[in-house]
C-alpha cells in the first residue's frame, strides 16, 4: 500500500485497501517456489566456481509432493 501511495500520490483508503487484496489474492503468489528447470541454473552457475559431486541433480533438491 506505501508503494500505490508513493506513485499515486493518494492517501489509502478503506476501498483501495479491499481492491489492493482482492488483486493482489487472485494474481501474486504468496508462497515462492522453485522449478526443476530453476534448480537446474542453479546448479550450473554454482557449477561454474566449484567442482559439484557427481549424481547432483535438481531432483535431489526438491521436494515433488509440491509439484
Amino acid at each position: 500500500m506505501a508503494t500505490m501511495e508513493k506513485y499515486t500520490k493518494a492517501q489509502t483508503m478503506p476501498e483501495s485497501e479491499q481492491v489492493y487484496e482482492t488483486y493482489a489474492n487472485r494474481y501474486i503468489k504468496r508462497t515462492p517456489e522453485i522449478t526443476r528447470e530453476g534448480m537446474q541454473t542453479i546448479l550450473e552457475e554454482i557449477a561454474e566456481s566449484r567442482n559439484l559431486p557427481s549424481g547432483i541433480t535438481p531432483q535431489r533438491f526438491l521436494d515433488s509432493r509440491y509439484f
